[in-house]
């Protein structure tokens, strides 16, 4: 087998006995949320849940400022979308919709998008380059993303 794609399965292992190592949900949305921007080289990462209203409710952020200091938990602590929203909920399916399962959505030029907090988001990280919103599906729906915006050195996330 080829030795970088060697590499990178371990190291997808590796994620996975660190996240069962967590004891609780406050345990593992810090530490993947870690896991995501080493391994994507990203300014920030942010999970959003559903919740009972059926909005995608932001539970965890990790990343650094346009200044390079760390983006405090409590930053925004209202942010939520409704499914098909803005940038972090395209990749979830609209209410309504027969698809239940979300896909993969991503972005090389944010500015082009239609971004619900878009400003909130500028003035915090400086500038928005790139992103990408994941969904995380269960076994039978959607129940939340990952979403990761603006990968290290101006990098696209098809790189």
């Amino acid at each position: 087998m080829n030795n970088d794609i060697s590499e990178k399965l371990e190291s997808l292992n590796e994620i996975g006995r660190k996240l069962t190592d967590c004891k609780n949900l406050d345990e593992v949305i810090p530490a993947a949320l870690k896991q995501v921007r080493k391994n994507l080289k990203s300014q920030v990462a942010s999970i959003f849940l559903l919740d009972k209203n059926k909005m995608l409710t932001r539970v965890g952020i990790d990343g650094i400022d346009f200044e390079d200091k760390p983006i405090p938990q409590d930053w925004f602590p209202e942010e939520e979308y409704k499914p098909g929203e803005s940038f972090s909920g395209k990749a979830v399916p609209k209410i309504g919709s027969n698809d239940k399962f979300g896909s993969p959505y991503y972005s090389n030029d944010l500015n082009q998008e239609k971004m619900k907090n878009e400003e909130k988001y500028s003035k915090i990280l400086g500038k928005l380059k790139s992103g990408i919103s994941v969904p995380l599906n269960g076994f039978y729906q959607t129940f939340g993303t990952v979403e990761v915006l603006n990968k290290d050195g101006d990098g696209n996330f098809t790189d």
